[in-house]
């Protein structure tokens, strides 16, 4: 199990360091390439899961038509409070989840390029196996 913040998994950065792991092609095995696929499945749901609620909250804080639905003003909600959304959404970031999947080995990325912040952004997500 794997404890993160959403505002992680919203990030440019950690989804930058996904694709990279996702569009690999030469994992030392298949059944390490899988493994990898079948972990990468389930962030990628949970990252579903984020954006749908961070949408919801977005959508609270809007204005609302004479049907209710949220009014959009040049591809952007229009905003009622920006205060208390901004608030919301920063409580939002810093909410942590659970994901029940094993961490990925460190050595099942070998010969990914990763820069040091994607690295970073994939810590909680990696373990070092010990020799």
């Amino acid at each position: 199990m794997i404890e993160v913040q959403l505002g992680l998994l919203k990030s440019e950065t950690f989804k930058n360091g996904l694709t990279k792991i996702y569009g690999h092609t030469n994992f030392s095995s298949l059944s390490i390439a899988f493994t990898c696929l079948s972990k990468i499945k389930l962030i990628r749901k949970e990252i579903e899961t984020a954006e749908e609620m961070h949408k919801a909250i977005v959508e609270r804080h809007s204005e609302k038509d004479g049907a209710g639905k949220p009014v959009i003003e040049n591809n952007h909600y229009k905003i009622v409070d920006i205060e208390k959304l901004n608030t919301e959404l920063f409580e939002f970031s810093k909410a942590e989840i659970k994901i029940y999947m094993e961490e990925i080995k460190l050595s099942e990325l070998e010969g990914i390029k990763l820069s040091l912040s994607e690295l970073e952004s994939l810590e909680n997500f990696l373990v070092v196996e010990k020799s």
